[in-house]
């Protein structure tokens, strides 16, 4: 079954992507005979890449965000006293004045969305060509996707945010942190394993999780909309609040965390989500020892991402004397200013090859998967090319499987024969193709399906 190039896009963005694509044929060659995809956690890696187009871009003046629709006049942040943001090429001094520890631990994930325009559909076919899916009841694609799926741990204290990406279905390496203090907009990266960071400016986060970039977008003010329903998660009850940017809505839960001094760590994480949707940090969702719990983000543009904690552990409050320079610190001592420029990501599997091979166990019917291979294919491999100008994910049967950058060509390995409901999508989920049947062996190219929220 051929793909038909969405008809809606520009002739220069087909053409530039088609050319990458084109490009990186050799590198695809190299990679189907070695089987084997590059390690993308070294951080010295990064200084053989071009510089990112707007990687010491300057962010807007921050603003002030807006209440129940009264957008107000844009304030820049200097005038309202608020912190000032970071910049990418700030150098910083060592955070030695903290003296304070970890007040509460979150575990969290963030989800694609399950429901709406472009959800992953999940069809397979039986030997009779018949569109039908099941997981004999076993369970084994909840725990694939649990395993690939996008898991945050968060520390917070008065006054300092650590998140660390966990699991392996992120675009950066697994064990990448995002810090944050509140005296400072924007965040500070940390590489792992390194003593590596940079700072990045308000309005960065969706391009460096999404795309591995620099990139500052534009910020600007967000309407918030309080509703009078409240709930309840992890046994604490929440109010919920709407916030409405240029680029979603998103429905928050916040509850207070009773008994313990939280300050504004609660308050930076808020910023965290805020950034995901280009809003201005200095919109004012979290109070003082408050947390947010869950967020449903929908793009305007269509797509869904959520955020949701999973477990809340306190820690004991500790005595003056207890305290020690925190590791929460933005930087701590010994960290060095990355001068390098950071490069695209690498393709990167999220599943291993005998992850994979748990798709269709016994008693899960499929396809033969006689169907026709694509150039080069032998074996039980799956040739993916990416066409698009964007990182984009590979997702089999609604689970993540791969991520790969504008004009890579990736063998992913271990699929058992049969026909998989396939889908493309972004980093966010603002940016789907449409789940289509798809046989293994083959080759499937992204970009090359019905945009499902264009």
């Amino acid at each position: 079954m051929a793909f038909d190039v969405n008809a809606g896009r520009s002739f220069c963005r087909v053409a530039h992507a088609t050319k990458r694509v084109a490009s990186s044929l050799s590198v695809g060659v190299a990679l189907i005979g070695s089987g084997c995809s590059p390690d993308s956690r070294r951080v010295d890696d990064l200084s053989d890449a071009a510089t990112s187009p707007q990687a010491s871009a300057v962010p807007a003046p921050l603003t002030s965000g807006a209440v129940s629709g009264n957008p107000g006049a844009l304030t820049p942040a200097g005038a309202l006293g608020l912190p000032m943001p970071f910049r990418s090429d700030d150098v910083l001094p060592t955070d030695v004045a903290v003296r304070e520890s970890t007040a509460v631990t979150l575990a969290a994930v963030l989800k694609p969305g399950d429901s709406g325009p472009g959800a992953v559909a999940m069809p397979s076919t039986n030997s009779s060509g018949t569109a039908r899916f099941s997981d004999n009841g076993g369970g084994w694609a909840d725990a694939l996707r649990r395993k690939s799926e996008l898991k945050l741990t968060v520390e917070l204290s008065p006054t300092r945010m650590r998140a660390v990406l966990g699991g392996s279905g992120w675009v950066l390496p697994s064990d990448t942190e995002v810090r944050a203090r509140a005296d400072r907009f924007g965040h500070v990266v940390f590489w792992p394993g390194q003593r590596a960071y940079r700072p990045i400016a308000p309005g960065t986060l969706r391009a460096l999780l999404g795309e591995g970039r620099l990139d500052a977008a534009p910020i600007a003010v967000a309407d918030l909309v309080a509703r009078d329903d409240a709930g309840s998660r992890l046994g604490l009850r929440t109010r919920k609040v709407d916030v409405v940017s240029r680029a979603a809505r998103a429905a928050f839960e916040i509850a207070a965390v009773p008994d313990l001094s939280l300050g504004s760590g609660g308050t930076l994480l808020c910023r965290f989500l805020l950034d995901l949707m280009n809003a201005s940090p200095s919109v004012a969702i979290c109070t003082e020892n408050e947390v947010p719990l869950r967020a449903d983000f929908r793009w305007l543009g269509g797509g869904a991402l959520t955020f949701e904690v999973t477990r809340v552990t306190r820690t004991p409050r500790l005595t003056r004397a207890d305290s020690v320079v925190s590791a929460l610190a933005v930087p701590p001592p010994g960290a060095e200013f990355l001068t390098a420029p950071l490069s695209l990501v690498r393709p990167k599997l999220a599943l291993s090859a005998s992850d994979l091979a748990a798709f269709r166990p016994a008693g899960v019917d499929a396809a033969s998967g006689h169907g026709a291979h694509g150039a080069g294919v032998s074996g039980d491999g799956l040739v993916v090319i990416n066409s698009t100008d964007q990182v984009r994910g590979l997702f089999v049967d609604s689970v993540l499987v791969a991520w790969l950058p504008p004009g890579a060509v990736e063998i992913v390995r271990g699929l058992p024969r049969g026909r998989y409901a396939m889908q493309s999508r972004a980093f966010l989920g603002d940016s789907l193709e449409a789940a289509e049947l798809r046989t293994v062996p083959g080759q499937v190219q992204l970009g090359q399906g019905v945009m499902t929220n264009r």
